[in-house]
């Protein structure tokens, strides 16, 4: 058999672009793996509290396997021991009000491996802080628009600055530092937020169905988790669902039918879900149903402050001042020199249930706030074709995470909610930067300050952590009081703070 001469040519010259471009992934692959390296030890530790030891029993930490084993039983009740003070008790059986996806995410391994009952959540977080780096730089991948410069040397180093950022330069440091259902909630919501984001963000890019499915099941998957997260994910892929619906019958469009119904669809039976559950626990579609919850019946006027609600419009612009405000915390002449802060302005007319140590967005994430607000600019200004797809997916998030101005309680914790829109805006505001003309030296110097803030917000972060630990949890290992003390003696400072 014989084969034309000119064939060989071809599928060598078809071969040779495809092997360029793989060559050019791993080296881009290379060269950021020590930044998702750097920002997985430091989590490791954090989330060990420094003993390397994985698969422990943390205090509060079992909730979602006893929710797990409660629903292959078939309930949703769980023991009083598993949820403790955090209780909601209706007709003698005990409740959590947490979304179920990371209990669900259980099942599979109490099945396997039953004798690691209630030692999960360390690995549980340690993944979802993973997918939070992975689903960051794809998403400044997407904001970049121009894969054939991925792999200069100006791109890896803001590649793996803002990957230092995202992972130990923000809230997911704090949040990572204590393995407890309430911040395993939060990780998880936040987690499948941002993955909503960046796949609707590729289904307005290209309008893949495929995108468009994986969107919504990520915001379903969010909202279960937590819903103040999964909130902006769900509001946005509905728009687009029913914008699709809607341009199917303008444009008799079968395509478009099929990704509104997708979307429309997995929406409705993430509202259908949450709402069913909720009825299952507490005879009512009401998301968290106070006249059940322990500490209210055990702390009537915490009822009366809030009138039995957790949520009072008149409670945003404290929400506002506090969380975006530049005085979110407190400084001391003992490590790690700068806290997390009580003080809290509660402006007339709020109604404010606890206030727990807490700092700011701008405060605690210099580095990714100042990205954001570049991104935010490149996203709603007209004629950005690179930013126009993240319009809808940056205000649902953004819209989904300001719940939190307006609830009952202040705390460190609820900061994390704003995180995905932070990433996926700060992925742009990235992008944006390096497209700005200018002489080397502008560039250089760009560079420079966007370092110096990084550093910054590590050093932020692992200081709110490390004290978080030492002094401020109330479930610590032996040890950890005694550590900070050493820490302090090598400074000159003794004792704690």
């Amino acid at each position: 058999m014989t084969v034309a001469a000119n064939s060989i040519p071809s599928l060598s010259h078809e071969a040779s672009p495809r092997r360029a471009r793989r060559s050019a992934a791993a080296a881009e692959l290379l060269c950021i793996l020590p930044a998702f390296a750097i920002c997985l030890l430091v989590c490791f530790w954090f989330i060990t509290w420094g003993s390397g030891h994985l698969f422990v029993f943390d205090r509060f930490g079992n909730y979602y396997d006893a929710q797990a084993r409660a629903m292959l039983h078939g309930h949703l009740n769980v023991p009083p021991e598993a949820i403790g003070y955090e209780a909601f008790e209706r007709d003698g059986k005990f409740y959590g009000y947490f979304g179920i996806m990371p209990a669900l995410l259980r099942v599979p391994l109490l099945l396997l491996a039953p004798q690691m009952d209630g030692m999960w959540s360390r690995l549980a977080m340690l993944v979802a802080c993973s997918l939070n780096l992975v689903y960051a730089k794809r998403l400044l991948t997407l904001a970049r628009g121009r894969r054939e410069k991925a792999s200069s040397l100006n791109y890896w180093w803001h590649d793996s600055l803002f990957l230092l950022a995202v992972g130990i330069g923000s809230t997911n440091l704090f949040i990572i530092s204590r393995s407890f259902t309430f911040h395993e909630a939060i990780m998880w919501g936040s987690t499948f937020a941002l993955m909503a984001g960046y796949y609707l963000i590729r289904y307005l890019q290209a309008g893949q169905i495929a995108a468009i499915t994986l969107a919504g099941l990520f915001a379903l998957l969010a909202f279960l988790a937590r819903p103040t997260a999964g909130a902006g994910a769900i509001l946005a892929v509905g728009i687009m669902g029913l914008y699709l619906l809607y341009q199917s019958i303008r444009l008799h469009s079968r395509l478009n039918a099929v990704g509104g119904l997708l979307a429309c669809g997995i929406i409705a039976c993430g509202i259908g879900i949450f709402s069913g559950i909720n009825y299952a626990k507490f005879g009512t579609f009401q998301g968290v149903p106070l006249k059940y919850y322990l500490p209210y019946a055990m702390e009537p006027q915490r009822m009366e402050l809030t009138g039995g609600s957790q949520i009072h419009l008149a409670n945003l612009p404290t929400g506002i001042a506090t969380y975006f405000g530049v005085a979110g915390f407190d400084t001391n002449h003992a490590f790690p020199w700068i806290y997390l802060t009580q003080r809290v302005a509660v402006l007339p007319g709020a109604a404010i249930d606890i206030v727990e140590p807490h700092s700011s967005i701008p405060v605690s994430m210099p580095a990714l706030f100042l990205l954001a607000c570049f991104g935010g600019l490149a996203i709603a200004r007209k004629g950005n074709s690179a930013a126009s797809a993240a319009h809808l997916p940056a205000a649902g998030l953004l819209i989904g995470a300001s719940v939190v101005l307006v609830t009952v309680g202040i705390t460190q914790r609820y900061l994390h909610d704003f995180f995905p829109v932070l990433v996926l805006a700060g992925a742009f505001g990235m992008a944006e930067l390096e497209r700005r003309k200018g002489s080397a030296h502008s560039r250089v110097f760009r560079s420079t300050i966007l370092t110096l803030l990084v550093l910054l917000s590590i050093g932020i972060n692992c200081a709110f952590a490390f004290d978080y630990q030492a002094e401020i949890a109330n479930s610590a290992p032996p040890g950890q009081h005694q550590r900070l003390e050493r820490i302090r003696a090598m400074f000159g400072e003794g004792g704690l703070r």
